[in-house]
C-alpha cells in the first residue's frame, strides 16, 4: 500500500486587501515531496475547485491519499468543502484547526464584509 498525504494552506494577504493569494499544495509520497502553487480570489469561492486541481496536478486523486487541510476557510472566506473533494477524488481528509475559532471575530469580520452576512 502506498501512502500518499497531501498537505493544503494558503498564503498571506492584507486584511483589508482584495484580490488574490497563493494556495499552495505539497504531496508526500515515501520519500517523494512535490509541490503546486496556484492563486485564490480572497473572500472567493474558487478555494474548492482550486484544492482539487492542485490534489490533481499532484496525481493524489486515489482512495489511498488523505488530505490534510488547515481549517476549511482559505483566503479570508473563500472555503474548501472536503467532501467535494472526496466526491471528486476519492481521497480521504482530515481537517486540523490550529486555533479555536473567535466566533466574535467571525462574526465581525462578515458583517463588515458581506452585506448579505
Amino acid at each position: 500500500m502506498n501512502n500518499v498525504v497531501v498537505a493544503l494552506d494558503d498564503g498571506y494577504f492584507p486584511p483589508i486587501k482584495k484580490g488574490k493569494t497563493t494556495i499552495a499544495g505539497i504531496l508526500w509520497k515515501d520519500t517523494l515531496i512535490k509541490s503546486v502553487i496556484d492563486l485564490i480570489e480572497i473572500d472567493g469561492l474558487d478555494a474548492t475547485q482550486k484544492a482539487i486541481k492542485i490534489i490533481n496536478e499532484l496525481q493524489a486523486c486515489s482512495g489511498e491519499s488523505v488530505i490534510l487541510l488547515d481549517g476549511i476557510a482559505y483566503a479570508g472566506f473563500n472555503y474548501i468543502d472536503p467532501e467535494e473533494i472526496t466526491n471528486a477524488c476519492s481521497s480521504n481528509y482530515i481537517v486540523v484547526f490550529y486555533r479555536p475559532l473567535n466566533l466574535g471575530k467571525i462574526k465581525d469580520a462578515l458583517l463588515k464584509n458581506f452585506n448579505d452576512w
